[in-house]
């Protein structure tokens, strides 16, 4: 039986010790995540996961972001409230006759006997789940009379496929294998356990390729449909048309939803693919599977599960072709390092704008610094004015959520410019977009995309 989810009896004339607090932590604790695991019993997995790819390229594993609550309820928040793992060598771990390689966010499992902190200048006797740091904190009330206390901080680790995890609770968050120069790189089909569409690049391209499949379908429909309008009886063909078109409108939605909301779980979106399936099986052929053959929602290894539906839409649906959502404005070269655009007024009030930047020669994390710091991107006719008086004009923002319809390149980093300010309505008056690309930037291929609304 276990102790933690045991209350401490509180009585007058106690004798109070550290044991008492640290009973009463954890059976609050304890109450806290029972209670959770009954109303969401998929309440763990990632929500935001950052890794470093360019030296994952040259060897090492970084982990520089991470939030996710771990199967045993610990909460982490990397690099905010939690100290990074330390990174660690690829190389030694992955031999060249090994195709992949699994890493795990790893942490010692709370030992029921004691010793889960390593406390400041102490031996440490075996891994502990925490470290001890000091903080210094004032009077919530005054604003004054500092103190230092001490914290506990997750003692967070990588750990690889192969090595011992039997005494941590641990996640997987990223399958590792060789491009076809032989560098590393992260398995982008690989999808973690998650807490969110945020934590999984590959459900969050799901959705999308789904959106653009279903608005082709729906807009083809429609078509049809406007056609049976004018018809004074309608064939079964035509009702099972009238049923497609329904169950695609009644799903779409929902789909858009869950790609402007990225916090939703995937067991949502699990279950509305699946219902998708139910309401296309009665209008279309099977695809050689019946519903009663789809597969269970699995938290743990969702990527079989995600795969399989959506190849089933896909069967069911056709592969249609994504409806074209954007046009490219070319960057004319007027003199060094200057680039206009021309646009017409309308495209410019109704499409959201995006600079697209690839480069050989930056490092990833350095093209998204330097392009929002260093780019100028002002209308044609105040462009001078702003590169003399070093003003940051337009703003830009690194994003990494794209609207539907706009193509993608995972070796491209997408930039969208704020349609904001004094500005942009100069851009307006002028009709066109003048973008300063300074020296050290010249190595950069840009594109200028307007997606429309």
């Amino acid at each position: 039986m276990t102790q933690d989810r045991q209350r401490v009896v509180w009585f007058e004339g106690m004798t109070l010790d550290p044991h008492h607090f640290q009973q009463w932590e954890r059976y609050f604790e304890g109450l806290l995540n029972g209670r959770l695991r009954v109303l969401a019993p998929h309440g763990w997995g990632l929500t935001r996961l950052d890794v470093d790819r360019e030296r994952l390229a040259n060897g090492e594993f970084v982990l520089t972001g991470c939030t996710a609550v771990l199967p045993d309820g610990q909460f982490v928040d990397v690099p905010e409230a939690d100290a990074p793992p330390p990174p660690r060598s690829v190389q030694e771990r992955f031999p060249a006759t090994q195709e992949r390689l699994g890493v795990y966010l790893a942490l010692p499992a709370r030992r029921p006997d004691g010793g889960n902190v390593l406390l400041q200048g102490a031996p440490p006797r075996r891994e502990s789940r925490y470290t001890a740091h000091t903080i210094t904190l004032k009077d919530d009330n005054t604003g004054a009379d500092e103190r230092q206390v001490e914290v506990a901080r997750a003692n967070l680790q990588i750990r690889f496929e192969g090595e011992q995890l039997e005494a941590y609770t641990t996640l997987q968050i990223a399958v590792l294998q060789r491009d076809t120069s032989g560098r590393f790189v992260l398995d982008e089909r690989f999808v973690p356990a998650s807490l969110s569409l945020s934590g999984s690049e590959r459900l969050q391209r799901v959705v999308r390729r789904l959106i653009e499949l279903l608005v082709t379908k729906s807009s083809a429909l429609g078509e049809r449909r406007r056609n049976l309008l004018n018809q004074r009886e309608l064939s079964p063909g035509d009702i099972a048309t009238l049923g497609l078109l329904a169950a695609i409108n009644t799903h779409l939605p929902v789909l858009r939803h869950f790609h402007d909301q990225p916090g939703t779980h995937p067991e949502r979106l699990y279950l509305t693919l699946v219902r998708l399936i139910g309401h296309l099986s009665a209008y279309l052929p099977d695809a050689g599977m019946t519903v009663g053959d789809l597969p269970a929602y699995d938290h743990a290894r969702p990527a079989e599960a995600f795969n399989r539906i959506e190849a089933v839409i896909r069967d069911q649906l056709g592969e249609a072709r994504p409806q074209a959502n954007y046009v490219e404005l070319p960057l004319e070269r007027q003199r060094d390092n200057l680039y206009t655009a021309r646009a017409d007024a309308g495209l410019l009030q109704s499409a959201q704008l995006f600079l697209v930047a690839r480069s050989d020669a930056l490092a990833e994390a350095d093209l998204i610094a330097d392009v929002p710091m260093k780019l100028r991107v002002a209308a044609p006719s105040n462009i001078e004015a702003v590169l003399r008086s070093y003003t940051r004009a337009l703003p830009i923002e690194h994003t990494h959520r794209l609207p539907v319809g706009m193509p993608v390149d995972q070796q491209a980093n997408y930039f969208q410019l704020q349609k904001r300010g004094p500005f942009w309505e100069s851009i307006r008056a002028d009709g066109g977009i003048a973008v300063f690309v300074p020296s050290e930037l010249d190595r950069v291929r840009l594109q200028l995309i307007a997606v429309n609304a």
